[in-house]
């Protein structure tokens, strides 16, 4: 489906525009698997015939698992890598996904890393040559959570999202929308994050300094609407370019200790703003650690809105989401 207004390129979050993106991104997945499924046929004719099925069953107005977009993204690297194996692997998932009926996302989870086809995908995102590094250039790492340090994350993350609901309706409309898990996790040199290769994600890690083990609904809720802003971003970037630097390029970042391409800059710029929109609202403000935590959002969102200024080649839509970010930042400190 293709935007005809404005609100696309808003910074202020919408559960009614969530939806028409995630109908968009679902519509594209299953137009792009089905043309990577007919390029395979010409070296796989049986497999892609099977692996065809899947465009009968998806549906594009339901949550789709974020397994079928690992899937598709495996498909799509093998083709270009010209791996037949990989690509074989690939179609033969595909199909037995069909199978099993495994191909809807329709009841929201939380879990830690269960290194299934998901956090496999993200481990390959974050080991790549280019991919994030910690100070020194560690490649990061991820591990499940101990049971014991589970049990009351799980319980933090439910209380931040009903925290959410009371903050910004509408921020957790869109979490609604286009987030079908968490997944909780203990890291080596990485932060929270999420990833269109598996759309729909987010992965939270674990609370370690003394300020977020204060207030653990808190520190969920910030992650939480950090990473949905993430997410949501990702599927406005399907409709159109926003930002046409050279992906080589870097720039320093409010959020990272390691230079970061003008893309991670942008969405920085674009996440901390609705951060600290939920972290200005009544039921949030009046918690003791948000005062100081809302004070180094702010600061972290003009530092990445002023590299973007300055050094941003951005297209028209994508100067129209990073001014109505500054808008809604001005506004909230007005």
């Amino acid at each position: 489906m293709a935007f005809t207004d404005s609100t696309i390129h808003s910074a202020i979050p919408d559960a009614i525009r969530a939806r028409n993106l995630r109908l968009s991104v679902n519509e594209l997945l299953r137009k792009n698997l089905g043309q990577s499924i007919e390029i395979a046929r010409k070296v796989f004719p049986s497999q892609a015939g099977a692996a065809t099925e899947i465009l009968k069953k998806l549906d594009p107005a339901r949550h789709i698992s974020p397994k079928i977009f690992v899937l598709h993204w495996q498909l799509t690297s093998a083709l270009r890598e010209q791996n037949a194996a990989q690509a074989s692997i690939a179609l033969s998932h595909l199909a037995e996904a069909v199978r099993r009926e495994i191909l809807h996302a329709d009841s929201f989870t939380v879990s830690t890393i269960e290194w299934d086809e998901i956090d496999a995908a993200t481990v390959q995102y974050l080991c790549r040559t280019d991919g994030p590094r910690g100070s020194n250039g560690e490649i990061p790492e991820m591990l499940p959570l101990r049971r014991s340090d589970y049990d009351n994350f799980v319980v933090a993350t439910q209380e931040a999202l009903a925290l959410l609901l009371k903050a910004h309706p509408e921020m957790y409309g869109e979490f609604q929308e286009l987030v079908t898990s968490i997944r909780l996790y203990e890291p080596r040199h990485v932060g929270s994050m999420s990833s269109p290769r598996s759309f729909g994600v987010m992965y939270i890690y674990k609370p370690h300094t003394e300020d977020s083990l204060k207030d653990l609904p808190l520190y969920y809720l910030n992650h939480i609407t950090h990473e949905t802003s993430h997410i949501a971003l990702n599927a406005v970037m399907t409709q159109g370019k926003l930002i046409l630097n050279d992906p080589s390029e870097r720039f320093s970042s409010p959020v990272r200790p390691d230079a970061r391409p003008m893309d991670g800059v942008y969405h920085a710029a674009f996440v901390l703003s609705r951060v600290a929109l939920v972290q200005s609202q009544p039921i949030v403000k009046e918690r003791p650690a948000t005062a100081e935590t809302q004070e180094t959002t702010l600061k972290s969102f003009w530092a990445a809105y002023e590299t973007v200024a300055a050094h941003g080649k951005l297209t028209e839509a994508g100067q129209q989401v990073i001014e109505s970010c500054r808008e809604l930042v001005e506004s909230l400190e007005a």
